[in-house]
């Protein structure tokens, strides 16, 4: 009598193991479904996208090219193409970048800049 015991312990512990196993199985599987997608890779552009004003653009000068060795250049007006300002620029040995006022206001201070790559 005792052995029949003994076989129904063995045999719940081992079922008991096996649910066990089973449900961490599927909560990996869970997780992994449910896992949010990883955020895109970084711009490889090195210039800024833009500025709200030139008094930020004036701030982050000295530090784009402190920390990349990125030159910002002020532009009162956007360059007609790109290979037109890559061209003022042929020679440079670190990336430039052209910031230029956004919008067509008077008031050059106070509007957003956009920049991009000379």
């Amino acid at each position: 009598m005792a052995s029949n015991n003994n076989d129904k312990s063995i045999a719940a512990t081992a079922l008991l193991f096996l649910a066990v196993a089973l449900m961490l199985a599927a909560s990996v599987r869970a997780q992994a479904l449910l896992a949010p997608t990883p955020a895109p890779a970084p711009s490889q552009n090195p210039c800024p996208a833009g500025f709200p004003n030139l008094l930020a653009f004036k701030i982050a000068k000295m530090q784009f090219f402190l920390s990349n060795g990125t030159t910002l250049v002020f532009s009162l007006s956007r360059p007609i193409t790109t290979s037109m300002a890559s061209s003022l620029f042929k020679g440079v040995p670190r990336v430039v970048c052209i910031c230029f006022p956004s919008t067509n206001s008077t008031m050059t201070m106070i509007r957003p800049l956009e920049c991009q790559q000379a």
